[in-house]
């Protein structure tokens, strides 16, 4: 009797235990995955526009954005130094309609691929964020505004 009262209030003790330590466990954080389809470059179509955010941060983003066979042409140029990583999103309505991976720095992303469809509007926000190498913390975020070419 005696051991029975303990086998079961073990098998409860564990029953509570078991969902603790699954949920107090640290699942792995997954870094976004780079954009796979970035270039290396050596030169920016025009160095009046690059915009410096700071030393460490600086990029090129065409200023005339259009679409063409389901991609978002963006032109987008990283100029950083090699401990930060950028990522553009862009926005229609406040709808994500196209999104990169991580983009080193000296890397070119001429197009991102649409997840939405476009609406009427010409207008799009694009959200450039940036992230620390080793951490992935952000390192804060610039919102540009632009109406898109026709094409």
């Amino acid at each position: 009797m005696f051991n029975k009262k303990i086998f079961i209030l073990l098998i409860i003790l564990i029953g509570l235990i078991i969902p603790i330590v699954y949920l107090t466990q640290n699942r792995g954080f997954k870094p976004p995955k780079f954009d796979e389809t970035t270039k290396v470059f050596t030169t920016v179509p025009d160095k009046e526009k690059i915009l410096k955010i700071s030393d460490d941060y600086a990029f090129y983003i065409a200023d005339s954005p259009y679409v063409k066979n389901d991609y978002i042409y963006v032109n987008f140029y990283s100029l950083t130094k090699s401990n930060i990583y950028l990522k553009v999103r862009v926005f229609q309505d406040d709808v994500i309609i196209a999104e990169s991976g991580l983009i080193k720095n000296n890397e070119y992303l001429e197009k991102i691929k649409l997840k939405h469809e476009l609406t009427k509007s010409s207008n799009v926000r694009y959200l450039i964020m940036s992230y620390e190498k080793d951490t992935y913390y952000s390192m804060g975020e610039v919102q540009l505004n632009f109406k898109m070419e026709e094409k």
